[in-house]
């Protein structure tokens, strides 16, 4: 009898290997209780051949029936029938078989009936003792992890292990079973893990107390998809996954209403990720001092050091499985988490039950998003392909490329030491120009706005849809569990006016107060990063004007385009170093501010985050695109400087080259060094570890775990924000490069997965959470579209040279082309000037011409109008507007050479452009209803079905009590005739 427990409990803990076990599926062996040696030497026989089966393909439920067996023999010769049954219990525990078995007088039959291991439930996990001894496992729920002082700080180590015991002593208080191991790490230290375990009881109250949605009853509307309906099909692979619909009617778990609710199996009714939730929120909320209220949770005591980390235990090991037993975490690692797998459709509900619905909700956002961009990929595309195509044809490029306007003489771009120049040398300019900003990129950058309303539109059913699926669509602000922090450290209670019940409550005037310091501190940084902004700009400056007088002749024709990329590259190291300073500081400001829940702690730092990388960002693409050039002077010795240089000015093409250059250079140069940090490293760090554990083969799940990287603070509002400021590249300045979306789209795809992978193989498993929407970054997606609408037209309007080009056509070119464009952007500047600033030098340009041309709509001096106008007429009507008739009048000189400039119909069209595209935006969000119509139905059956189930409740309790006091009064009655009697 002892040996055959001893058996039982030493049965290997390794994983499942169903190699062997598919061949075992149905197994029947039989025990009778007989004496007999050469029954029982058939046994024996039998016994160990499963023996060396199990060992040679290391499976728990052959290990199982070779203890079966043993222990039958075992049984048979010591009398001792009831050893049989004592692995039943542990096949069930181990791989989640059903077992039937039949008892009689002298039989004990065992089937073992296969059916798919699905680990969705709380995880296995295997505690060794140092001498590797296995014994029972049990689900484990959390870690806890500490570390012994050395011997010299010994009044440490009993603070710590007072508050430990303490801490410990109230977990078990609260319900929640602690084991105790210890290991032994590669450098030689002990590491103490304490695991948490939340049984049932605990478990339902913590799930009404957090108001988890639970099953009550099945979807009686939830049609299965039909074979033939290929348009929804196609819909799902993009979208959606398998096993994404819920099957399920849900609501708020209640422990008096328990039995209403559908449990099939106690151990699967809450998934993993809600159990590891619940019990850190019992971590959070559990005190470590007798008397002290601010002696309480889980971080506290990480900071002070009594606890070294707490974390949720991954679902084994994620490389480690065969196809017909996998864990989520493996099924995850296998079908989601690898660069092979971007074909295949993310699974959303086996992500929502391994990692939490806010997770999810990130990869499904992220995928929505992913997937409406490949429309605009490929208008964009076509936008390239088209100017591409019709690149040697442009008139403009001929002319300053081969034609006459590249011999026209521009005015030097500085004051001193800079040399006129010739036209020709934009050659470049004007044909990449060109390529990226032609009447197709028009079209386009009219369609984006269009397009950003739609995608938003569509992602709010979408997340309906999602919400009701996972059981938050009725998730209100007033549900989110107060934080801890703000339990702790405000004093004051008052009623709360919805629930009735006494909270914390933090003082108006006391916030008032930390809400304007931090207002304070968010103004002075938002400051510095306009101050580096303006740095930057005064580096691009510089540059460019001392490479206009270097003597080489190809940096001096390039010197604005080398300026641009150089002053690109600065401003993306200035970017990078900044990100990580930023969320620092949010970080801090935001606690400073004692947000109540952490609903509104995450929105507070979400907008200060967003506010200092919105300008980090986008304030050089709006400098560019609104400013410069604005403030150029005229050419010649200009008044205004900036520490002694002249502004900048457009080149002749426009502002839209450079432009062009810092968005591409900020958004590829972003997404590629993210995806290396994100990628590379990880990788390389995993190799490191597994260079220094390479003597650590069978390590425990606790101990590998805790070697993989810790989860970051803040770490989902990092992806978020990086999504969200490439949304704005994307939709912001679309004008400028229709090739973002290409960009954003194949970043995208390898972001998806890298997350995945860092998630599943590389990082702690992540706490879950929960959450309906995107929340604040709903709005902020908004307003970016609205923003969209007006940088988009403005860009079309004041920037490119779309208006300018049309003006041309249909009221100055008579033969409606571009004949002649160039030299109308161009105006007249008289160098007698500058020849009398080089003291009549007759051996430089200035003294040696008559005038310059520079970009700008200005007309020309007086002194000038008559002889050029009419030189202007002779030169360029001969040549293109044969047809033409042109003749100045001496009453017109004076209205031809006026400084001013009427723009009035630039303004015009900007009105126009932005109001109709405004109207068409509006419209199409006023016309797409937010949820689907079968949403709507199912939320409403749901909501009937609680009421019922309720109802149904109550009605039965009244009748219990009836029938209570029935029987109470018969009893009386019974007791008054008794008496009588």
């Amino acid at each position: 009898d002892n040996r055959s427990i001893d058996l039982e409990q030493n049965i290997p803990a390794a994983g499942v290997n169903r190699t062997a076990t598919d061949s075992w599926a149905a197994l029947d062996f039989h025990c009778q209780r007989r004496q007999g040696a050469t029954l029982w030497f058939t046994r024996a026989c039998v016994g160990c051949f499963v023996t060396l089966i199990a060992i040679i393909h290391n499976s728990k439920i052959l290990n199982c029936l070779r203890v079966s067996y043993i222990q039958c023999v075992w049984g048979t010769r010591n009398k001792s029938p009831s050893l049989v049954r004592l692995c039943d219990d542990r096949i069930a525990r181990y791989a989640n078989w059903s077992l039937i078995r039949q008892c009689d007088a002298c039989h004990t039959q065992h089937i073992i009936n296969h059916r798919s291991y699905r680990s969705n439930f709380c995880t296995m996990k295997k505690i060794h003792s140092v001498m590797r001894n296995h014994i029972e496992e049990e689900c484990i729920d959390f870690v806890l992890l500490y570390q012994f002082c050395s011997s010299d700080e010994s009044e440490l180590n009993s603070l710590q292990e007072e508050k430990r015991e303490i801490f410990e002593k109230n977990l078990q208080d609260e319900g929640l079973k602690l084991t105790y191991t210890t290991e032994e790490a590669p450098d030689g230290t002990s590491l103490n893990f304490v695991h948490i375990h939340a049984p049932w009881e605990v478990l339902c109250k913590r799930a009404e107390m957090l108001k988890l949605r639970m099953p009550i009853k099945e979807n009686d509307l939830d049609k299965p998809m039909e074979k033939s309906d290929l348009w929804q099909r196609v819909k799902n692979w993009f979208l959606f996954s398998d096993g994404e619909h819920r099957h399920y009617f849900t609501t708020k778990f209640r422990r008096d209403l328990v039995d209403k609710f559908n449990i099939p199996n106690r151990a699967t009714f809450f998934t993993t990720a809600q159990r590891s939730r619940m019990v850190w929120d019992i971590l959070v909320r559990t005190g470590y001092g007798s008397v002290n209220r601010y002696k309480r949770g889980i971080d506290h005591l990480i900071r002070q050091g009594v606890y070294l980390d707490a974390f949720p235990l991954h679902e084994g090991n994620s490389k480690s499985y065969s196809k017909q037993s996998m864990t989520d975490r493996q099924y995850l690692y296998r079908y989601w988490a690898r660069m092979s797998k971007w074909w295949r459709p993310q699974p959303y509900e086996i992500i929502r039950r391994y990692f939490g619905e806010k997770i999810a909700l990130y990869f499904a956002w992220l995928g929505f998003y992913t997937f409406a961009l490949i429309p605009v990929v490929i208008l964009g595309i076509c936008c390239v392909v088209y100017g591409y195509m019709f690149l040697n044809t442009y008139i403009p490029s001929k002319d300053i490329c081969h034609g006459e306007a590249g011999k026209i003489i521009m005015c030097p771009n500085c004051d001193v030491g800079c040399d006129f120049w010739v036209l020709k040398s934009s050659c470049l300019y004007s044909k990449i120009t060109f390529l990226f900003e032609n009447n197709a990129t028009v079209l386009y950058a009219l369609v984006m706005p269009i397009w950003a309303t739609v995608f938003l539109e569509m992602w709010k059913r979408r997340q309906g849809q999602l919400s009701w699926f996972w059981n938050l669509y009725d998730f209100q602000l007033e549900e989110d569990v107060i934080r801890p922090e703000f339990q702790m450290y405000v004093t004051r209670t008052r009623i709360n006016p919805i629930t009735q019940e006494r909270e914390p409550h933090l003082p108006f005037s006391n916030r008032m107060w930390r809400l304007i310091s931090s207002c304070v501190a968010v103004i002075f940084f938002l400051c510095l990063v306009l101050a580096l902004t303006v740095t930057v700009i005064l580096y691009r400056i510089i540059v460019s004007h001392h490479f206009d007088k270097t003597d080489i002749q190809m940096v001096r024709s390039n010197a604005n385009l080398a300026a641009a990329f150089t002053a690109s590259l600065l401003n993306l190291i200035i970017i990078m170093l900044l990100d990580s300073l930023y969320m620092k500081v949010a970080w801090r400001l935001t606690e400073w501010e004692f947000p109540r829940t952490e609903t509104e702690f995450e929105n507070s730092f979400i907008i200060k985050v967003f506010m200092f990388q919105f300008i980090n960002y986008y304030s050089s693409l709006f400098y560019i695109a609104f400013f410069k050039g604005r403030f150029a002077t005229l050419p010649g010795k200009a008044d205004a400087l900036i520490f002694g240089y002249r502004p900048e000015a457009c080149e002749p093409s426009g502002c839209m080259i450079e432009l062009l250059i810092q968005l591409a250079m900020v958004m590829i140069g972003k997404q590629f060094l993210n995806g290396v940090l994100e990628t590379m490293l990880p990788c390389f760090f995993k190799r490191v570890r597994k260079y220094k554990y390479k003597n650590m083969e069978n390590i425990n799940s606790w101990l590998r775990d805790y070697f993989l990287n810790p989860i970051p603070k803040g770490f989902l509002i990092s992806e978020y924000l990086e999504m969200v400021l490439q949304y704005g590249f994307v939709t912001l300045f679309a004008a400028a490069f229709p090739l973002a979306p290409l960009f954003a789209f194949l970043n995208n795809a390898v972001e998806i997965r890298s997350d995945a992978y860092k998630y599943t193989v590389n990082f702690r498993r992540p706490l879950s959470s929960r959450t309906k929407d995107l929340g604040i970054w709903m709005n902020i997606l908004t307003c970016i579209s609205s923003l969209a609408v007006l940088t988009n037209a403005s860009l079309i309007a004041f920037t490119g040279d779309f208006i300018s080009k049309s003006v041309y056509i249909w009221h100055y070119s008579a033969t409606r082309t571009l004949r002649g464009f160039v030299e109308s952007e161009l105006s007249y500047f008289d160098t007698k000037p500058m020849c009398l600033a080089n003291n009549n030098d007759q051996n430089s340009t200035a003294c040696n011409i008559t005038h310059c041309r520079y970009r700008d709509y200005r007309n020309p001096p007086c002194s000038l109008a008559e002889k050029y106008f009419s030189t202007l007429t002779d030169k360029v009507v001969d040549k293109y507007y044969s047809s033409v008739n042109f003749t100045l009048s001496d009453a017109a000189l004076p209205t031809l050479c006026s400084d001013n400039y009427e723009r009035n119909v630039r303004w015009w069209h900007i009105m126009a452009v932005r109001n109709v595209v405004l109207f068409i935006k509006f419209s199409i969000s006023y016309l797409i209803p937010d949820l689907p119509g079968k949403v709507n139905v199912q939320i409403q059956r749901e909501k009937y079905l609680a009421k019922q189930a309720l109802y149904e409740h109550v009605l039965n309790k009244r009748l219990m009590m009836q029938r209570s006091k029935k029987m109470t009064e018969n009893h009386n009655d019974d007791d008054q005739q008794t008496s009588a009697l």
